[in-house]
């Protein structure tokens, strides 16, 4: 029996460039966002589903969770239906020296702007 990604990552996979074609900008509509158990962390950790990808859900380090709340605010459910902004980057795995990953990130909040051109967003609380 083969063990599929989803089992062995404890939820759908990462969203990662090479799963949208890897586009160096990816402008997602947020679909939902859960508390999941990360075995990589080993606690729970924040996710976003985006519409426009069914397979794969973005993980929220605090980085990535501090830029959406200052960004959409801090209540989640207002989340729904808004546009985010992830950027192509490279990760390096602190335990494991040269060892780098192609993710994305949210963009900076002085680029979103640019990256999103006309589309329609609401602003969370500052």
């Amino acid at each position: 029996m083969k063990i599929s990604e989803q089992e062995r990552t404890a939820g759908k996979p990462q969203l990662t460039p090479e799963r949208v074609g890897g586009a160096e900008v990816f402008v997602g509509t947020v679909k939902g966002v859960a508390k999941q158990y990360s075995k990589q962390k080993g606690d729970d950790q924040y996710v976003v589903e985006f519409e426009e990808v069914d397979d794969a859900v973005f993980r929220l380090n605090v980085t990535n969770l501090n830029l959406l709340c200052d960004e959409l605010g801090d209540d989640t459910d207002k989340w729904i239906g808004q546009k985010v902004p992830l950027v192509k980057t490279r990760e390096t795995v602190r335990n494991k020296p040269g060892t780098t990953f192609v993710v994305y990130q949210v963009a900076p909040r002085a680029d979103w702007r640019e990256l999103l051109g006309d589309a329609p967003r609401r602003k969370g609380k500052r």
